[in-house]
């Protein structure tokens, strides 16, 4: 579910969908996605939160990918201001808040490529 909601809110805020599409990809890009930039997300596991059964939380890293230094730059400021404190339902999730936990300062380039990436950490709190 957590995947879900992540992937709808990226895709369906105009700063990132401007910058990506719909070129956001679970766990990693496909082999033959030649096109950037692009965002790659993992969710680390649910846990749940203590005295809401209903209700749990989950680590999600992502990755947003670019074919230079500012673009990675920009697509990562992007991918934080459509997450960060942001709350609602997406994709069909009630997504109680989503807030950035790091990353966005390090900018690293792929070797042996002309990629550039900037990772990103955030927690997002799931009702279900």
């Amino acid at each position: 579910m957590t995947g879900q909601a992540i992937y709808s809110r990226l895709t369906g805020t105009v700063g990132v969908s401007s910058l990506v599409s719909t070129r956001v990809y679970p766990h990693s890009a496909p082999p033959q996605q030649k096109t950037y930039p692009l965002v790659v997300y993992v969710c680390d596991g649910p846990e749940h939160v203590k005295g809401n059964d209903a209700a749990y939380s989950e680590q999600v890293r992502i990755a947003g990918i670019a074919n230079s230094y500012s673009g990675s730059l920009s697509l990562a400021a992007a991918i934080r201001t459509a997450l960060h404190g942001q709350s609602g339902t997406w994709g069909g999730v009630a997504v109680h808040r989503a807030l950035h936990n790091g990353g966005d300062e390090d900018v690293k380039r792929v070797e042996g490529t002309e990629l550039w990436v900037v990772e990103q950490s955030f927690a997002v709190w799931i009702n279900s």
